[in-house]
C-alpha cells in the first residue's frame, strides 16, 4: 500500500469514527461531547486524532514552538525560529484569551504576546525534562 493510500484509508477510518460520535441538536459536535469521547478513549486512540490533526502541517513544524503553536494558534506555524514574532496583540479577541502570556518573559505586559512568551512555559518543560 502506498503512503498516499494508506493517509486515505486512515482519514477514512478517522471520519468514520467521528461520524459515530454523538451529534448536539444542530448537528456539530459540542465540547462537552467531544471531551467525553477522548476522556473514554486510551492514549493510542487519541494519537489517530492528534495525526489527522498534525498531517496539514507536515515539514513545517521544525521546533518544538512551531508545534505548540499548531495547536494555540494555527497562524502562527512557522514563526517558532523568530522569538520575538509576534503571535497576538492587544485588541484581537486571541490576545484577550491569551493575555496572561503577555510578559511572561520580562514580566511587563506591552500589548503583544511574542512566540517567545506564548512558547516559554512548553519550551521550559522541555528543557528540564532532557536534564
Amino acid at each position: 500500500m502506498t503512503q498516499k493510500s494508506q493517509l486515505q484509508a486512515e482519514k477514512k477510518q478517522v471520519l468514520s469514527e467521528i461520524n459515530k460520535l454523538p451529534q448536539a441538536v444542530d448537528d456539530k459536535i459540542t465540547k462537552d461531547v467531544a471531551v467525553e469521547t477522548f476522556k473514554n478513549m486510551t492514549s493510542t486512540e487519541q494519537l489517530d486524532y492528534v495525526k489527522q490533526y498534525l498531517l496539514p502541517y507536515k515539514g513545517k513544524l521544525n521546533n518544538p514552538q512551531d508545534a505548540y503553536l499548531s495547536v494555540l494558534f494555527p497562524q502562527a506555524v512557522g514563526k517558532g525560529n523568530t522569538p520575538n514574532a509576534t503571535v497576538f496583540s492587544q485588541g484581537s479577541e486571541y490576545y484577550e484569551k491569551n493575555k496572561g502570556l503577555d510578559g511572561i518573559i520580562n514580566g511587563k505586559k506591552d500589548g503583544v504576546v511574542t512566540v517567545e512568551e506564548a512558547t516559554k512555559k512548553v519550551t521550559d518543560f522541555l528543557r528540564n525534562a532532557k536534564r
